[in-house]
């Protein structure tokens, strides 16, 4: 396939992904007209939104070894169709039962997208190319939370909410017709074995590394939870700000998937990936020191371009994050990026549940405080991380299938710390900077 080609199937797979948080946040602005025409109660709504959020998490453990086993793009139109056919559902289901069993479908249809389209990538693209691809694929993601809530209003505006999912339906039938043509079948990696499976799930470098980027879905799903009761509640703002609030996360995401890609022009992925972590933790610790020394409504001025630049931060990690994890685990990318993901989700729901607790105990200094914590903590997780993965690429008996640089069948990747094509000639990447320093000291 040539590269033009190459970039064609890669915006289709990003549109795709672009349905993934469309569908978690298009009808967020409606759940009180669909509770009104539901005679359904307040929790009943809220369970539409939890169990797509915790059957997202768990499908992607069924996926990741799937597609090491098995050919990654009949998974993906597998997972399209599925979507499709809930999101058909909902339209015309009369009962709120009936559009939770439909959501939690839908999102064991979608979570194909994520741990699929990340594979399909990795065998499209080498080097700081596939960085660079894998980047634009989470930029789509962004683009699709930050344009959710606005398509959502939009549609219940002119017509009824389940006029969203009409344009869900509409969407992912077109994207897998195009992608059932367009999509390389992939390569049939089959490398997966639940021993091999067995093997990642203890490497210490994989788990520290789940751990770090658990830390990062914490914070950007407690902000999001967090703020409509911050600026109404804490700092009695009008609801004429809200839509800048919930907007500028997921353009600061967007803007930031844009910076990691210029950055890999003169940095390795592992170092990009350390200066996202240190700005979320320096961003989120500035919002919370905001809140503590300007209590009242003087401070909104600052928070919404502080909740950008934390945006910012977490699209530089979030990419950088996937490119690090296929590139220690190639050989089982599917499966890692699957754990990778679960931690996400995981933490994506205890987040909020963590945060909302304490702001209803009127702690709401506390809330943030315990965001920035998370951040916090996630910086020295990551350099464990890149410890242990130095330590294990440097033993001589590492099995085949834990590998890291290279998926079967490929000429060998650039190792980390060496020079790679488009990602800065001559700069060591931070697990060899972690490497030198524990020699050192």
């Amino acid at each position: 396939m040539d590269e033009r080609s190459k970039k064609v199937v890669l915006y289709f797979l990003c549109s795709a992904g672009m349905v993934t948080t469309l569908s978690q946040l298009v009808f967020l602005p409606s759940v009180a007209a669909m509770r009104e025409e539901l005679a359904a109660s307040t929790l009943e709504v809220s369970m539409t939104i939890a169990l797509y959020s915790l059957s997202l998490a768990v499908a992607q453990l069924v996926y990741g070894p799937l597609a090491d086993k098995f050919k990654p793009k009949l998974i993906l139109l597998a997972g399209l169709a599925i979507f499709s056919v809930s999101s058909l559902g909902i339209f015309f289901s009369p009962a709120i039962g009936a559009i939770i069993a439909f959501r939690v479908t839908q999102a064991l249809g979608i979570a194909a997208v994520g741990v699929c389209g990340n594979a399909l990538i990795s065998d499209m693209f080498e080097g700081a190319q596939r960085d660079k691809s894998i980047s634009i694929f989470q930029m789509f993601h962004s683009v699709g939370a930050a344009f959710g809530p606005v398509v959502g209003a939009t549609v219940a505006l002119f017509f009824s909410w389940r006029f969203s999912f009409l344009i869900l339906v509409l969407w992912s039938l077109a994207v897998l017709v195009i992608l059932l043509r367009k999509l390389p079948a992939g390569r049939l990696v089959n490398t997966f074995s639940f021993a091999a499976a067995a093997r990642l799930v203890r490497a210490p470098d994989l788990l520290l590394l789940c751990l770090a980027a658990a830390g990062t879905a914490f914070v950007i799903q407690s902000f999001h939870t967090s703020l409509g009761f911050l600026f109404a509640d804490f700092l009695h703002v009008t609801a004429a700000w809200t839509g800048y609030v919930y907007m500028a996360i997921p353009l600061g995401v967007f803007t930031g998937s844009n910076v990691a890609r210029f950055l890999l022009n003169h940095l390795h992925r592992e170092n990009i990936a350390m200066i996202g972590l240190c700005a979320l933790a320096v961003f989120s610790g500035l919002f919370a020191a905001q809140l503590a020394l300007v209590p009242d409504a003087r401070v909104v001025y600052t928070l919404i371009p502080n909740l950008y630049l934390v945006g910012i931060s977490l699209g530089t990690v979030f990419s950088m994050m996937t490119s690090v994890m296929i590139n220690w685990f190639i050989k089982l990318r599917g499966t890692a990026i699957a754990v990778l993901f679960f931690t996400r989700h995981l933490a994506g729901t205890l987040g909020p549940a963590a945060v909302g607790f304490l702001i209803d105990l009127e702690m709401v200094r506390s809330a943030y405080l315990v965001i920035f914590l998370a951040a916090f903590i996630a910086v020295p997780l990551y350099v464990w991380s890149l410890y242990s993965h130095r330590r294990r690429s440097e033993q001589p008996d590492e099995p085949a299938d834990m590998a890291s640089g290279s998926a079967p069948g490929t000429p060998s990747e650039t190792p980390a710390g060496a020079a790679e094509p488009g990602s800065g000639a001559g700069v060591r990447s931070a697990s060899s900077a972690a490497g030198s320093l524990k020699m050192n000291a």
